[in-house]
């Protein structure tokens, strides 16, 4: 298999959103939802000066995904990185990828992550390395993102393994927690 090259390019995206009371992707449905961060940033989260007397539960604005969090910002609370010395990724073999919150007390309790090709494709195949059943604190809805299961604060350090497919090319990394 060709290696192809990504580190150069490894984009971390992190965005910041507060999370309020619900947990799925989409409220009310019980469904998950991986959202396509930067294709759907516009939508997500409510404005707070838009909230009702500062209830998260009632946003002024309309057709927003997830209105009781805030909108997303860039952070560099958080690193999103692979192995010490991984520079390149074998299509079809797993690569660690870890997300470390840098202080306790930016500890998240909400995650989507995902990777996209060169057209802004989401793209490959993600599992969980260290939760596993009732109590795991992420779940995959679609093979090619990971969703967290509830609103509790996760580790300061969580790891997953993505697997690119052949010819994805030079991929980006998109973390919004």
């Amino acid at each position: 298999m060709q290696c192809q090259t990504f580190l150069k390019s490894f984009v971390t995206s992190l965005l910041i959103i507060g999370i309020g009371a619900a947990s799925n992707g989409k409220l009310g449905s019980g469904d998950g939802f991986c959202w396509d961060v930067m294709k759907q940033i516009d939508e997500i989260g409510c404005d707070p000066k838009k909230w009702t007397g500062g209830d998260h539960e009632k946003c002024t604005m309309t057709g927003r995904v997830m209105d009781w969090a805030g909108q997303p910002v860039y952070s560099s609370k958080f690193l999103l990185y692979t192995d010490p010395g991984v520079t390149q990724y074998k299509a079809g073999e797993w690569l660690n990828i870890h997300l470390k919150t840098k202080a306790y007390a930016d500890k998240f309790r909400g995650l989507v992550i995902h990777a996209s090709d060169s057209n802004e494709n989401m793209v490959g195949e993600w599992r969980a390395t260290d939760d596993s059943g009732e109590n795991a604190k992420f779940w995959h809805p679609a093979p090619n993102c990971v969703l967290h299961t509830q609103g509790d604060l996760k580790p300061l350090l969580v790891s997953f393994q993505f697997k690119a497919p052949a010819n994805a090319g030079t991929l980006k990394f998109y973390a919004m927690v």
